[in-house]
């Protein structure tokens, strides 16, 4: 994916972040992924989060964390 795509991959995540409700759920159609957004983060399974961060550039890898983990 050319980096011009992965930016407005990441204007529209920011969108979501923006829109969804504190411990909302987003899902990614696509992919068939759901995430729980907190904090301006979005939390999702190990695939949920490789695809997510395959799509996007790497600044925006920190609004990205895996499910479960100690700081979740």
């Amino acid at each position: 994916m050319i980096d011009e795509h992965k930016r407005a991959n990441e204007q529209y995540f920011r969108k979501v972040l923006s829109l969804v409700a504190e411990n909302g759920v987003y899902t990614y159609p696509h992919i068939a992924e759901a995430y729980t957004v907190r904090g301006g983060v979005f939390y999702g399974t190990k695939n949920g989060v490789k695809r997510m961060r395959e799509v996007t550039p790497k600044g925006f890898h920190k609004h990205i964390k895996l499910k479960g983990k100690k700081n979740d």
